[in-house]
């Protein structure tokens, strides 16, 4: 962090910021660890769940995989989505606390390699599950989830805040 910007008080708001980013990025990592360790009849029962109240998918998209049939299916769709949108969270609190703390670009790509292993350790940690695997497709989804996350508050804050970014840049390169 750029301490030179910033008086104690402002400082010590920041950290604080940080620190609940970080709980809520511990918790997020406990939610998905929580979904990857559940069986496969469990995890596909909660996937139905979300799949039935879905009664606005045109009925030309089947419910469940038939064999034979190379479409995709909603419960198929369901699963990939909860992936993405998991790992979506986990890059937008990484991103989060990167932008708290003022930290430079390339501990933004750390970030994002953290992202990945995090997505590498979730599939090597279904593979141990009963009835669970492990998939490439899902780490790719996983880190796509991760990008996403990571660029989505990374836009949505320079849109927002971009006058304020632009007078605070203007003063750090003042006091260089």
């Amino acid at each position: 962090m750029q301490s030179f910007l910033y008086n104690e008080k402002e400082r010590r708001l920041l950290y604080k910021r940080a620190v609940v980013l970080t709980i809520l990025l511990l918790a997020q990592i406990l939610i998905i660890t929580m979904f990857s360790s559940q069986p496969s009849g469990k995890s596909s029962e909660i996937s139905r769940s979300v799949m039935n109240k879905m009664e606005w998918v045109p009925d030309s998209i089947p419910r469940e995989t038939i064999p034979g049939d190379s479409r995709i299916s909603l419960h198929q769709i369901v699963r990939k989505l909860a992936h993405f949108y998991n790992f979506f969270v986990v890059g937008f609190l990484l991103m989060g606390i990167h932008i708290t703390l003022k930290e430079s670009s390339k501990k933004a790509v750390l970030l994002l390699g953290l992202g990945c292993l995090l997505a590498i350790f979730d599939e090597a940690h279904q593979y141990f599950v009963p009835g669970r695997s492990a998939e490439i497709g899902d780490v790719l989804i996983d880190i796509t989830g991760v990008l996403f996350g990571m660029s989505f508050i990374k836009v949505f804050l320079e849109i927002i805040f971009a006058k304020r970014w632009k007078n605070v840049r203007q003063e750090e390169q003042k006091n260089r």
